[in-house]
């Protein structure tokens, strides 16, 4: 199984799971990025990037992995014109930033093409119609949370 994971989680685990504390955790992250069993797309970078000046450890970690961020190719046209023209994605769609990259269709999209999981620390519980669970679950494409992936790979620590 491999997992297609959001900006949210990549910070996340940078800020409430420092390698230095949590050295264990991070050896498994990083077997499994060797793996290519997760991965993100390049707009997922690119938030990155336009969030965290290029000294920050979140962009300074994940910058460096070679291929973790894949491109989204033709693959994931057709789902990703529908999220995006669809009527029942309208207010998933207006809650799109006004500036800068919006990485959450490519994500779904990219992780139904590669039949991956999508990490995500969004939830259903306000106003779920503008999360990544919501358009997830409209699309058939399953998602967990980080801890629960954690769960599903049956890590304990």
């Amino acid at each position: 199984m491999s997992y297609c994971i959001d900006t949210n989680c990549l910070i996340d685990l940078e800020n409430l799971y420092p390698s230095d504390i949590f050295s264990a955790l991070w050896d498994s992250i990083n077997e499994i990025v060797g793996k290519k069993d997760i991965f993100s797309v390049k707009d997922v970078f690119k938030e990155l990037k336009e969030t965290h000046d290029d000294e920050d450890p979140v962009l300074q970690r994940w910058k460096v992995q070679d291929g973790f961020f894949v491109e989204s190719g033709n693959a994931e046209l057709e789902l990703l014109t529908k999220i995006m023209n669809d009527s029942q994605f309208e207010v998933f769609r207006n809650h799109a930033p006004d500036k800068g990259t919006w990485a959450d269709p490519h994500l779904i999209a990219c992780a139904e093409s590669r039949n991956a999981i999508v990490v995500t620390n969004e939830t259903l519980n306000n106003k779920p119609q503008r999360k990544i669970p919501y358009v997830c679950e409209a699309v058939n494409v399953d998602y967990l949370s980080l801890l629960n992936m954690m769960r599903h790979l049956n890590w304990t620590f």
